[in-house]
C-alpha cells in the first residue's frame, strides 16, 4: 500500500466516524466486509423513530398543486413502477398497507407506504407494533426520484398521508431508518421525528440474532416463523399540540 493510498484510506475512515460515530462506523465496515465475503447482506442497524402527525399541512395551499397524490390499489399496473419485488409488494398489501404515489405529468415520481397497526418487516425478521394501538401508524419505504427531491413532492406526499391519518385519529407515525442513511434520518428529524430506540440484526444462514434497546431486547430466530415483536411506545412529549383539531 502506498503512502497516498494509506492517507486516502485514513481520510475516509475519519469521515465515516465523523458522520456515523465510532459504533455505527464499525458496524458499517463489518457489514461491508461480510457482504464482500458472502455476497449477501448479513448486518442491519436501524434507528426507530416516532413522528407526530401535525394538525396542519407542511405546504401552503398553493404549493405543489402540479403534483397529484393517488392511493395505488393492489393490482393497479402502475405498482410495477414502484420497482420492488412482487412478493414484497403483495405481502405489504396483505398486511393492509397503503401506497401513496406522487405523480407529475402522469408519471410516477415517488411513493410512500404506511399501515395503521403492526407491520412485519421485509428486510429482517421482525414485527413492529406502534403504540398506542389505533392511534399510531407505521410508515416505510419513502422514495422520490433524484430530480424531484428538491421540489414539493416530499411535502405533498406527507401532507396527504397526514390527512389520511388525522381523519382516522392517528397522532403518531413510526418508522425504522438505516443507521447509515443520514439523509433520511435528517429529513425525518426536520418533520419532528424523535428517536425512540435502535435495533441491530445479524444474519447467518437461517439464523438471525437481534439486539434492541426496546423489549424483547435480545432474540434468536432459527427459522422464518420465529420472529420478535418490538413494541414502539410514543414519546412522553405527546401532547395536545400534536393531536388533530
Amino acid at each position: 500500500m502506498t503512502k497516498n493510498s494509506s492517507t486516502s484510506l485514513l481520510s475516509r475512515a475519519k469521515a465515516l466516524v465523523a458522520d456515523l460515530g465510532w459504533c455505527d462506523a464499525f458496524i458499517y465496515v463489518l457489514d461491508t466486509l461480510l457482504y464482500r465475503l458472502t455476497k449477501r447482506q448479513c448486518v442491519w442497524k436501524y434507528y426507530l423513530f416516532a413522528q407526530p402527525v401535525p394538525a396542519s399541512t407542511l405546504l401552503p395551499p398553493a404549493r405543489g398543486r402540479s403534483i397529484e397524490i393517488i392511493s395505488i390499489p393492489p393490482g393497479d399496473p402502475v405498482i410495477t413502477e414502484v420497482n420492488r419485488p412482487k412478493q414484497v409488494i403483495d405481502e405489504r398489501y396483505r398486511q393492509g398497507a397503503i401506497c401513496l404515489g406522487a405523480f407529475k405529468a402522469n408519471r410516477l415520481i415517488g411513493f410512500l407506504w404506511f399501515v395503521i397497526g403492526p407491520y412485519i418487516e421485509d428486510e429482517v425478521r421482525c414485527r413492529f407494533l406502534p403504540q398506542p394501538e389505533g392511534q399510531a401508524a407505521w410508515d416505510f419505504d419513502v422514495y422520490l426520484d433524484p430530480i424531484n427531491r428538491t421540489g414539493f413532492a416530499f411535502g405533498r406526499l406527507w401532507d396527504e398521508a397526514n390527512t389520511y391519518l388525522r381523519q382516522r385519529g392517528v397522532i403518531w407515525t413510526m418508522s425504522r431508518i438505516s443507521a447509515f442513511n443520514l439523509t433520511s434520518i435528517r429529513s425525518h428529524q426536520k418533520l419532528g421525528a424523535a428517536k425512540i430506540g435502535s435495533a441491530l440484526y445479524l444474519r447467518a444462514g437461517e439464523y438471525q440474532l437481534m439486539f434492541a434497546t426496546l423489549a424483547p431486547y435480545v432474540h434468536l430466530s432459527t427459522k422464518a416463523e420465529t420472529i420478535p415483536t418490538i413494541h414502539l411506545p410514543a414519546p412522553a412529549r405527546c401532547n395536545q399540540s400534536s393531536r388533530p383539531r
